[in-house]
């Protein structure tokens, strides 16, 4: 320990005005509880407060009680956003209007086992602040008026996980709400969950259309078919499913994956799929047929699990990122690496393409935001961030990448320069997933602090 002053009186002190202390100079000692201490990261006032950091969010959504793991902007309504978290819970909600939030709830009346209807019913104003308790009594008792002509002088069960109310399925999810996603024209809205069902919900009414179901594992993710309402998800049982949303039936199973199916999409054309696993494999497949074309797996690809795939807009090309840090390049045609991307040291958390150019952005857990050219296979410029980068987007056809980190913050990168142009603050945790309005104004990001936040981002535009 030292201490900076003028005089030194007794103690021994060296030319610049030192001063030592040691055990003999200890008067008296005071234990101090380290929760009482502020954390590394905050600031300290004059007057010894904690300064609060700044929020730049013109919106804070607050409709979810625990982490948030994912969001999506609809397509055709540039203030509409869905969300989707740990807490069991999806929500509809508009930026800028606090009272207009949805949750997504609903009930399925079954016979044999097997779903005859469903109902749902838009749970706002004061019925959002219901307790749990309320909400599933009030679900219930919407679902048996809508169904008394059904059940009136029959004996039936009603099922819920709610120990209060044994027996009621009026929640739209039993367990986290893993992936939302929008259809390519915004009239309908996927939220799958960890419970291992897909709901499909009717986004003019907030209605509940169809639930569909897999094999009971979790769903990891959801893409819609880019002119269609054919919807496919990767689930915890390695397979893919893939159902016609407008009415509720599967139409394949993708099975051939030894792992969890952690990402997937269709190529941009429709015409076929692309999905990783956990295997760390990619399998190409034909959507009709359910026929595996190509299986990419073993040397020179990946060592590790698939964490993200992407695919160029004339769908020729994936682009792969693993847990091992490599990034690869596909050839979906003939189903081989053409090039990979070598530069991560650390898990490869997200792939993002710049729409109508050849610029692949790729982020880490090793601090690290990467630009690339694809065409030369190079490296254009390197975004360095304090902590792990979990989420990327390009803002629109700009030159400008958004993306979201570990510690909370959201920045604006400039893929030109490779400077960072603007930090957002606001969160206090985790940066799970980011989307971009329709209108390209602003930027939702969703955290594990419990909140989604919108910032505008008309400037980068």
């Amino acid at each position: 320990m030292s201490i900076h002053g003028d005089g030194a009186g007794d103690y021994e002190s060296d030319e610049e005005g030192e001063v030592f202390l040691d055990e003999d100079d200890i008067i008296q000692e005071i234990a101090i509880d380290e929760e009482d201490l502020p954390d590394r990261d905050e600031e300290v006032g004059s007057d010894g407060g904690m300064v609060e950091e700044a929020d730049d969010s013109v919106f804070v959504f607050r409709g979810h009680s625990d982490e948030i793991y994912t969001v999506s902007c609809s397509p055709t309504d540039a203030s509409l956003v869905a969300t989707g978290g740990k807490d069991d819970r999806g929500f509809f909600w508009k930026i800028g209007s606090v009272d207009a939030s949805l949750e997504l709830r609903g009930a399925v009346l079954m016979q044999e086992k097997r779903p005859i209807a469903y109902f749902s019913e838009k749970l706002n104003g004061a019925a959002l602040n219901y307790s749990t308790y309320d909400k599933e009594l009030y679900a219930l008792v919407r679902a048996l008026e809508t169904w008394q002509h059904y059940l009136w002088s029959k004996e039936f069960i009603i099922h819920t996980d709610h120990e209060s109310l044994k027996h009621l399925k009026g929640q739209g999810h039993q367990d986290t709400v893993s992936t939302v996603a929008f259809s390519f024209d915004g009239q309908l809205l996927a939220t799958g969950s960890f419970d291992g069902h897909v709901h499909i919900w009717d986004t003019s009414s907030g209605s509940l259309k169809f639930t569909l179901e897999g094999s009971g594992e979790g769903f990891e993710w959801l893409k819609w078919h880019p002119r269609g309402h054919l919807l496919i998800a990767g689930s915890e049982d390695a397979n893919v499913w893939m159902w016609n949303a407008d009415k509720g039936v599967c139409l394949n199973t993708f099975s051939g994956h030894g792992s969890t199916v952690t990402c997937g999409d269709f190529t941009p054309d429709g015409k076929i799929i692309c999905t990783g696993s956990d295997d760390a494999s990619l399998r190409i497949w034909n959507p009709k047929t359910g026929e595996c074309f190509h299986v990419v797996k073993g040397h020179p690809y990946h060592t590790d699990g698939l964490t993200c795939l992407s695919i160029t807009s004339d769908s020729t090309i994936a682009i792969t990122g693993a847990k091992d840090g490599s990034v690869h390049l596909v050839n979906i045609t003939i189903g081989r690496v053409i090039s990979s991307l070598s530069s991560h040291t650390a898990s490869v958390e997200c792939i993002g393409l710049k729409p109508n150019a050849l610029w692949a952005t790729t982020g880490g857990m090793d601090l690290k935001l990467i630009i690339w050219d694809l065409q030369s296979s190079s490296v254009r410029c390197t975004c360095d961030h304090e902590e792990g980068v979990t989420s990327l987007t390009w803002l629109g056809t700009s030159q400008y990448v958004a993306s979201g980190c570990v510690d909370g913050k959201v920045r604006i990168w400039d893929s030109l320069s490779g400077g960072c142009v603007r930090t957002f603050s606001g969160h206090a945790d985790t940066i799970q997933s980011l989307a971009i309005s329709a209108d390209g104004n602003s930027l939702v990001s969703v955290s594990d602090d419990g909140t989604a936040r919108v910032f505008s981002i008309s400037e980068f535009k």
